[in-house]
């Protein structure tokens, strides 16, 4: 792996210095090269020697070495501390002129807190990196939290890197969202190779870049402080293409494919890298540009199905309405004749009092209706039971836990079959035995000419039905409001207009609902269904009973109860759109949107491991692009997914930041696509041949149309 040290000393500088840490340009080159250093600044103790650094940029030119200065500073505080500056190598001469001075006795010299401050705001921010050791390295020199807070804050918008004692340390201090940055602080040349320096794993040829990385701290860590995980791809899963003559590397990070139509990138993430990370077992999302249509829809579906008709709720409505239809009356009701015909007989025969019996009465509380809903209940439980035993046969248990609740589920049928025929058989026991006593009062009548006192009158069991019949009638609007749901979900964000939301509704038939293009209603049979569901909502007791048995008329009592149920209650979505001011109105995206909305939802879904795009972009605005789809993509690598994205957008390719991009050039002789990988960092891009591109060239030309055509666009734009 290739290292970066961005604290060296070349010269004895101060008095506690040392001879051991000087050393020759030809020599401190021959190091980095021994030691695999890709990126290093020197960082003499107030002291810029701009020749020296000239010197060595001219022994070796494929060093990218930054010019650097380690200044003593007295703070705010009046404390000395040791600060760090990096700069571009294109600003040498503006370094050396602002931080450096003939006359300067580099042993005393410290600069005050105010003048550090300018001296570093005299570059811009892109221009300069400030690394102040940090307390955990030096405890005399290094600064505290509190006082790396307030260089932050006085040094706004620059970056500004805390250097620990250790690559440890380092660590440590990453982990908790910090920038920190290890660095040799070289004592002695003869050991500079015992000194464990962070890795990188590629080269950067220009401090631009490098800022780039470091302006974006959860980049910097996982790009250049960590090793980063890749997986080789070579073979393909269609037997039409071949293997690939050297495997390409895609990285857990973000990996850019880009080059002409029809060069191979489709035929890459689709044959090669897909097949190849599912058969690794990994959890791979695809998506191809053109087919955002089919995933808007998918997604539509998917948020919509996160709420359900209840089927249990929907049959016992269908039990319930059917109750309710066919409840009737007689209306024959003669008790109170039955007690005055028996008070006046017993009246006439004083003798027929001796015999009790004929007084005997029975009430009886149990109607049909009882016994029909009492086994539709147990019709239900068993159901319950039923789907609780396929779950236990299906999941994969021990064999012994598996029988124990098989065993309680048995039992517990068992019981409720004995509950039922206890049920049952007590509403028939009441009738036999007012058969019985009746029997015998018919006899008692006949030897005494007395009239007996009626048995049952039935005024109790018609309380108890007409009871029942508002019981039910409570039960279903009560059903009717609990099968009701809503779900609310966020599709994701249009640009200059606000948030998309997809409501999913479950909804019961108003009785006073009025048929429009929006409404989620059948047209045909509505007058009905809605003079029906106005009956079941308004029945009162007071005045119903007397013309109970014409509540419904025929028609109603005819229909289809199943079909009625299945047209009073729908399932169903509406798209709004949430504005600045957070008003809803409804919504119809336009295509372009459900490519947005549908990108959206994938990038906001945390659920996937591997993120794989076929040009991402289409049906996407640059705008959309550069505000929401880049930040978004980079949230995804920062989650720690693996991004890899096939495209022609410029602002894609290069603003996302990849660590990997493949270049897909067409082989027209072996008439298959030809693979080139590097980065934008190390500025080349190489396959198996002996050719090496370079990368700034390619990109130019493919995802810009050419130098001369992006100059025009610059120039154009006033730029």
């Amino acid at each position: 792996m290739k290292k970066i040290d961005l604290h060296i000393h070349t010269q004895s500088c101060k008095q506690g210095d040392g001879k051991k840490r000087e050393i020759s340009p030809e020599d401190f080159v021959k190091k980095m090269r021994e030691n695999s250093v890709e990126i290093c600044a020197i960082t003499n103790h107030n002291k810029f020697d701009i020749l020296e650094f000239k010197k060595i940029r001219e022994l070796d030119d494929e060093l990218t070495i930054f010019p650097g200065m380690e200044i003593d500073v007295t703070l705010y505080n009046g404390k000395h501390k040791h600060i760090i500056v990096v700069a571009s190598p294109e600003k040498i001469q503006q370094f050396d002129e602002v931080f450096d001075e003939e006359s300067r006795n580099y042993d005393s010299y410290i600069m005050s807190y105010e003048e550090f401050i300018a001296k570093v705001k005299s570059f811009s921010q892109t221009e300069i990196i400030v690394i102040p050791h940090f307390y955990l390295k030096d405890k005399q020199r290094g600064v505290t939290i509190e006082e790396a807070n307030k260089l932050r804050k006085d040094l706004e918008g620059y970056i500004v890197v805390l250097e620990p004692k250790s690559i440890q340390a380092m660590g440590i201090i990453n982990s908790h969202n910090d920038l920190a940055l290890f660095g040799s602080d070289v004592k002695d040349w003869n050991s500079y190779s015992e000194y464990i320096l962070p890795e990188i794993k590629y080269k950067i040829d220009s401090f631009a870049k490098f800022y780039k990385l470091a302006e974006n701290p959860a980049l910097f860590i996982k790009n250049i402080l960590e090793g980063t995980t890749y997986y080789e791809i070579n073979r393909s899963d269609d037997t039409k293409y071949p293997n690939l003559r050297k495997p390409i590397k895609i990285f857990e990070d973000i990996n850019i494919i880009f080059g002409e139509k029809g060069a191979g990138k489709t035929i890459f993430v689709k044959n090669y890298v897909y097949p190849t990370l599912k058969n690794l077992g990994k959890n791979v999302f695809f998506h191809e540009g053109k087919d955002y249509n089919t995933e808007y829809e998918d997604i539509i579906n998917e948020l919509n199905n996160k709420i359900a008709i209840d089927e249990e709720k929907k049959n016992r409505i269908k039990d319930t309405i059917q109750i309710l239809f066919d409840y009737s009356e007689l209306n024959n009701f003669n008790g109170l004749e039955q007690i005055i015909k028996y008070r006046k007989s017993a009246l006439s025969n004083k003798n027929a009092e001796r015999i009790c019996k004929k007084n005997s009465r029975i009430s009886i509380s149990i109607s049909t209706e009882d016994i029909t809903m009492f086994l539709s209940e147990t019709n239900r439980k068993f159901t319950k039971i039923n789907a609780v035993e396929e779950i236990n046969g299906s999941v994969n248990r021990d064999l012994t836990s598996r029988e124990k609740l098989d065993n309680e589920l048995k039992s517990l049928k068992q019981d409720i079959l004995k509950d039922t025929e206890s049920y049952i058989k007590k509403a028939f026991s009441n009738k036999g035995i007012i058969r019985s006593i009746d029997s015998i009062k018919e006899s008692i009548k006949k030897q005494t000419g007395s009239d007996s006192a009626p048995t049952h009158i039935k005024f109790s069991e018609l309380v108890e039905k007409r009871l029942n019949r508002i019981k039910y009638n409570k039960l279903l609007m009560d059903l009717f409001e609990e099968i009701e749901d809503i779900k609310i979900s966020s599709l994701g964000k249009l640009p200059q207009k606000g948030e998309v939301q997809i409501e999913s509704v479950i909804k019961v038939l108003p009785e006073t609902e009025v048929f429009s293009t929006e409404s989620l209603f059948d047209k045909n049979g509505l007058p009905a269904r809605r003079k029906l569901m106005k009956k079941f909502n308004h029945f009162d007791i007071n005045t119903c009973f007397s013309t109970i048995n014409q509540y419904f008329d025929a028609s109603e009592k005819s229909i289809d109860v199943d079909d009625f149920v299945n047209k009073v209650i729908k399932h169903s979505y509406q798209i709004y759109l949430i504005d600045e001011n957070r008003k809803r109105k409804n919504y119809i995206p336009s295509e372009g949107e459900k490519a947005i909305l549908s990108i959206s939802a994938i990038l906001e879904n945390n659920q996937y491991d591997f993120y794989i795009f076929d040009e991402i972009e289409r049906g996407l605005g640059n705008r959309y692009i550069s505000s929401y789809l880049i930040p978004k993509i980079k949230e995804l690598r920062d989650r720690g997914k693996t991004v890899i994205i096939s495209t022609h957008n410029a602002n894609i390719a290069i603003n996302t930041l990849p660590s990997q991009t493949i270049y897909s050039a067409y082989d027209v002789i072996h008439e298959e696509p030809d693979f080139y990988v590097g980065n934008m960092y190390s500025n080349v891009l190489e396959n198996s041949k002996p050719e090496i591109m370079k990368w700034e060239k390619i990109a130019l030309l493919h995802l810009e149309g050419s130098e001369e055509m992006f100059a025009n666009r610059r120039d154009i734009y006033g730029i």
